[in-house]
């Protein structure tokens, strides 16, 4: 009950950023300018929607990180982090926080993607699955990056937004690359890669070919173990924090 009011507290303190005007305008935006540009598009069906969720995929890193910068300078402003820093429970406050960040990033991907699913089906005409594909995909998108969310909100709390931003456009970038034949061989190890790759593998695969091989399901193996790592050793060190460019130390 207590990490649902910190929770309700974080959500009430983002009203004066476009934290949530952003999380709902980027999903529309996107969905509708791939739609628009579809609509007069020789592309094939399956190459469409794998372009759309390699987009997402590639896109979510820097997301990732303007977000959760701008919720550490929305703290570091206020009160340079003494809210958090004077709690008791500083994990609580931490947590409290990563969960609105994954919350939010996964309602605004969800709309993206049954926006340009049902843009898809019904509108364009052109789908070659059902809208259980779609709702699927974004699961996917999201459970690919939580890891990638914990990630970052450290780097927020640690350094400065700076170091996110960049972090983010240069896992963005690794992502693109990862998804040429570059990243055949490693992109199961890289979690940039994670929900650009899976869902691409997800298209195949619902066209009929069989491309769930050992490296998507490495892909998926290591997702769960770095991402439950991620998030206990980031309340380990939540826990311990002394404040931004403090010395790091978990124990």
């Amino acid at each position: 009950m207590k990490v649902l009011k910190c929770l309700a507290a974080d959500y009430r303190k983002t009203k004066g950023l476009y934290f949530r005007t952003a999380h709902l305008l980027i999903p529309v935006c996107a969905a509708a300018l791939f739609l628009a540009y579809y609509t007069n598009s020789a592309w094939d069906a399956r190459v469409k929607t794998e372009a759309y969720y390699q987009a997402l995929g590639c896109g979510f890193p820097l997301l990732i990180g303007l977000f959760s910068s701008m919720l550490s300078e929305e703290e570091a402003s206020a009160a340079s982090f003494q809210d958090m820093l004077s709690a008791v429970n500083k994990r609580r406050m931490f947590y409290s926080k990563l969960i609105l960040l994954i919350v939010s990033g996964a309602c605004s991907v969800l709309l993206a993607s049954l926006l340009f699913g049902l843009g898809n089906i019904y509108v364009l005409k052109q789908s070659v699955t059902g809208m259980g594909f779609y709702l699927q995909a974004s699961l996917v998108l999201i459970a690919g990056n939580v890891f990638i969310y914990v990630f970052h909100w450290f780097l927020s709390l640690r350094f400065n937004k700076g170091v996110g931003i960049m972090a983010g456009i240069t896992e963005s970038i690794a992502a693109a690359l990862l998804l040429t034949g570059l990243g055949d061989n490693i992109w199961c190890y890289v979690p940039c890669a994670w929900a650009a790759r899976l869902t691409t593998c997800m298209v195949l695969q619902s066209a009929g070919m069989q491309v769930f091989d050992a490296k998507c399901r490495t892909a998926c193996f290591l997702c769960v173990g770095v991402t439950l790592c991620g998030v206990v050793l980031s309340g380990i060190w939540a826990q311990r924090w002394e404040g931004q460019g403090a010395l790091w130390r978990i124990f």
